[in-house]
């Protein structure tokens, strides 16, 4: 997806996008907890959370219309968790394209219980 085309991804009682044990994930253009409007559409826990040794999850990309926009969800917008090598580039935490005030309820962006060997890009 791009902006404008991707999915709306809110109101669930956990998480938006889980991702547990996969590798090679990709992430990208999609509305988690809010829409192209800036609705409130918050998820109860986080927009993204990666877990179970899922590797090289590609959350967003190199192209700006990759991104996603992540808001109002109750816990962080993204976290990651035993996800080596996972990368977060060109989205929206929080807010979105026009700079309107999308929070979240925690962090915008949680790490914990990541392989100390492994590296995450934040670009």
């Amino acid at each position: 997806g791009g902006a404008g085309k991707g999915n709306v991804i809110g109101y669930n009682a956990s998480v938006g996008v889980y991702v547990e044990g996969a590798n090679n994930n990709k992430i990208r253009g999609n509305y988690i907890g809010t829409d192209d409007a800036g609705e409130n559409y918050g998820n109860e826990r986080y927009g993204i959370a990666l877990a179970g040794e899922s590797y090289a999850t590609k959350i967003g990309g190199k192209l700006p219309e990759q991104g996603n926009t992540i808001g109002f969800n109750e816990s962080s917008g993204i976290h990651v968790g035993e996800a080596p090598n996972t990368y977060i580039r060109n989205n929206y935490i929080g807010t979105n394209a026009a700079g309107d005030d999308l929070g979240n309820m925690s962090s915008g962006i949680s790490i914990d219980g990541t392989f100390t060997n492994a590296s995450n890009h934040f670009i």
